[in-house]
């Protein structure tokens, strides 16, 4: 979800996420991208949407033990 300098809602976007966990990091991108980042169980998911909030990438790493 992204909202401009009035607080007004510019765009809404879902992603389906694993349960138990959430995104813990955003980050704003040059080019107008946003990448967020979090963890869920075992593993982590990295997400990143453009300016318009259409998904770019999804991404899901594992790991042997719960982060």
């Amino acid at each position: 979800m992204a909202f401009d300098s009035k607080g007004s809602k510019v765009w809404e976007s879902a992603v389906s996420l694993p349960t138990n966990g959430q995104f813990s990091q955003a980050c704003a991108m040059s080019d107008g991208s946003t990448v967020f980042a979090g963890t869920f169980g075992k593993s982590m998911q990295i997400v990143r949407v453009d300016a318009k909030g259409n998904l770019i990438s999804n991404k899901t790493y594992s790991a042997s033990k719960s982060l």
